[in-house]
């Protein structure tokens, strides 16, 4: 009589198997994170754009209404006389470039409310305008690929 040796089979997951899975698990939701990083980031540079864009619409309509005459509601619109009244450290080099700063305005929270432009700002987080140009400074800026961008023009080429 012949004996039969059966041998069992083990069922289950390898120690190999699942070392491969977990690494490429991380793998994807290392390149995931990375995704949502720069989805992320461009999500705020459009919305520093999309705010930016409505200051510069709404800077054009006061300053079409002041030549014609019209009255209008500039409550919270400075103009910049004093450097040393705000912080402006981060936009100084910009304003001493600029040939003519006779036309500039910086919009605080109460500005930004008559124009219906729906940002919470402070005293560090302004808009400088110049109204002779139209261009739109932000005072944080933009940092992109170890640059800062401050002006409407400047983010518009990111």
């Amino acid at each position: 009589m012949k004996r039969k040796y059966f041998m069992r089979r083990e069922e289950g997951i390898t120690i190999v198997a699942l070392i491969v899975t977990i690494i490429i698990m991380l793998i994807l939701a290392s390149v995931t994170i990375q995704f949502g990083r720069k989805e992320i980031q461009k999500a705020e540079l459009e919305d520093i754009k999309t705010t930016m864009l409505l200051i510069k619409g709404r800077a054009q309509i006061v300053v079409d209404k002041e030549e014609f005459g019209e009255e209008y509601n500039n409550a919270g619109m400075i103009k910049l006389t004093d450097t040393n009244a705000y912080n402006l450290s981060s936009l100084q080099p910009i304003l001493n470039e600029m040939a003519d700063t006779s036309n500039l305005y910086i919009w605080e929270q109460e500005a930004m409310d008559n124009n219906s432009i729906d940002v919470e700002i402070t005293t560090d987080d302004f808009f400088v305008i110049d109204y002779s140009s139209g261009e739109v400074y932000y005072s944080l800026g933009y940092k992109y690929e170890g640059n800062t961008y401050y002006s409407l023009t400047q983010m518009q080429g990111i």
